[in-house]
Order: C-alpha cells, then structure tokens, then sequence
C-alpha cells in the first residue's frame, strides 16, 4: 500500500534518532476520496457534509490493527461511515489520517470497486480489509 511523502519521512525520523516530535498517534481515521491521491499528500477530496465522517481506529493490538505477522497489519473489527444523508459521489479510493479534520494523509489506496454513495448508503470497512505491509531494506 501507498505511503505519503510525510508518512515515509515521519518513519525514518522516528527510525533513526530524530524521535522528538514524531510520536504515533493514539487514534488513526480512515477516510474516502472521490479523486485519485498523490504520493506528495495532495489530490485527495474527500465527501463535504451529508453526513459524512473520518472513522475512528484505536491504534491498539486489542480493537485496532492486530499484532504483525510476516510483516502485515491488519484492522482487527469491521467500521462503519455514517450513513450519507445525500449523495457522496464516486468513492475511489481510501486514506488514513492523523487527525479527525484536516492533519496528515498517512497510507492510501485504490478500492477494489468503486462505490456509488446516494441518500442512505453505509459504507464498511471489513475486519482485515485494511492491510499494511512493511517491506525489505535494500541490500547494500
């Protein structure tokens, strides 16, 4: 999965001895995007008003992501958005946030089909859907 420019720079701050100022945060928000996102942090929008809501997830191994196997974190419980009280558009894709408003893109993506949000819909986030992955170091 995508990272951003911050989130990539946030991790090797705190990996390499420039903690201060870098710490995790103790809730992550999921949120959607009707554009495509950029790795630099930028061409994300997301729904305005109608409802609409960043999702909460405790950044815990108890109701948040799961204790990492074979380098992959997985959410532990399913989320639920709100339900839209008028039409959202074409969802597309998918970030995580710092913050419940505005704060820092962190991980994106593509979902797997796009999801046409009118008056009433309810959107999940199923147990495992979202994944991290930790890759290898290059070799020197």
């Amino acid at each position: 999965m995508p990272m951003t420019d911050y989130q990539r720079n946030h991790l090797a701050d705190r990996e390499f001895g420039r903690a201060t100022g870098n710490s995790t945060p103790a809730t992550y928000y999921i949120a959607l995007s009707t554009t495509t996102p950029s790795v630099n942090g930028t061409g994300f929008t997301e729904p305005a008003g109608a409802g609409y809501a960043r999702v909460p997830i405790q950044n815990n191994k108890t109701t948040g992501f799961g204790s990492a196997v074979n380098g992959v974190v997985q959410n532990i419980n399913t989320h639920q958005f709100p339900d839209s009280t008028a039409p959202w558009g074409t969802i597309t894709h998918w970030f995580i946030s710092d913050s419940q408003v505005g704060g820092n893109p962190l991980y994106y993506g593509a979902l797997a089909e796009q999801i046409l949000v009118i008056t009433n819909s309810r959107i999940f986030i199923d147990a495992g859907a979202v994944q991290f992955e930790v890759g290898n170091l290059p070799a020197l």
